[in-house]
């Protein structure tokens, strides 16, 4: 084909919209166009692109028996209300009444749809272990999209699900996808650095995450010295730093500090350290009222609050 004739020209002019650099190579490329916030069409320069990629995971997973399937972009909400996942995950599902009936939702994951065909097909223990895997379009109503296509409303992924007879099963399945994706991303010439994360809505024992060192990210690596730990900002686990201890404890009095907010004004008022102030957060957990409170220098995980309350929906 001649280049006179490919949908999608290159252009000298900056894109509106995006200071991110891959973005804007894309856009003046013509790999992509938006079609709404968040939402891209992947002109044919971007679908070649995709196609390689979505190819290369194909591959790599059929390497190791990994069976792949294509489920439905559109999910009845009779399966996300029977795992419950309707109420928890409800501010990014996009939800609406079909025109001859019934009530269906814009897929954001499979593990309903993907469990839903296990129960009817999965009827023995000796069919097992099984993988299933499908690389698929997804849609969540998120409230902020940035950076292009690193977070969008539509997205394609690629989810694979094992089924297995038990602990050590699972194990297994596990280095087998983690085998597989560091071979995925040495061949995209990708450097990961592997860290423990929060499994969030999806929910489970464990998970581990992909991540790519980037002036851009938006997360952290917490990493130990001495060790091989490493985490995201959602999983990391410290040790309180120590602090003396041995003063003497002065007798309470009652102070009046009229106009302080925020905890640096009031150690300054006080005469104090800002560790030695508290913090209370009032947090609404589902139908309960949380006070939090935490030294003065911290702030509060929301991930780890919901974690601990074990609750669904949690507001400050």
């Amino acid at each position: 084909m001649k280049y006179s004739q490919l949908v999608g020209k290159t252009s000298r002019q900056k894109m509106p919209g995006s200071d991110n650099v891959g973005h804007q190579l894309l856009l003046r490329a013509g790999f992509i166009t938006p079609v709404a916030a968040g939402i891209y069409s992947f002109l044919p320069f971007g679908f070649r692109v995709l196609d390689k990629i979505d190819y290369i995971i194909k591959e790599e997973l059929a390497k190791r028996s990994v069976q792949h399937i294509l489920m439905p972009f559109v999910h009845p909400v009779t399966l996300w209300d029977e795992t419950g996942r309707l109420t928890k995950m409800k501010k990014i599902l996009a939800v609406f009444d079909a025109q001859h009936g019934g009530k269906y939702l814009l897929a954001p994951t499979h593990e309903e749809t993907v469990t839903d065909i296990a129960r009817h097909f999965i009827t023995s223990y000796k069919d097992l272990p099984v993988i299933l895997n499908q690389n698929q379009w997804k849609y969540r109503d998120e409230v902020r999209v940035t950076g292009g296509l690193l977070r969008t409303r539509e997205f394609f992924m690629q989810d694979a699900y094992s089924f297995d007879a038990d602990e050590a099963g699972l194990e297994k399945s596990f280095s087998l996808m983690s085998e597989a994706y560091h071979a995925i991303f040495s061949r995209l010439g990708l450097a990961v650095t592997v860290v423990k994360a929060d499994s969030g809505a999806i929910g489970g024992t464990g998970s581990e995450e992909f991540m790519v060192e980037s002036d851009i990210g938006e997360d952290r690596i917490f990493a130990c010295d001495h060790c091989d730990y490493k985490a995201n900002v959602e999983k990391a686990e410290s040790q309180v730093p120590l602090h003396d201890q041995e003063r003497e404890q002065k007798s309470m009095k009652k102070v009046l500090g009229k106009g302080i907010i925020g905890v640096e004004p009031l150690a300054k008022y006080l005469n104090i350290s800002v560790y030695q102030t508290t913090k209370t957060l009032i947090y609404q957990a589902d139908d309960r009222v949380i006070a939090v409170c935490v030294r003065g220098e911290y702030n509060v995980s929301e991930i780890k609050l919901t974690n601990l309350l074990g609750c669904m929906n949690l507001t400050l």
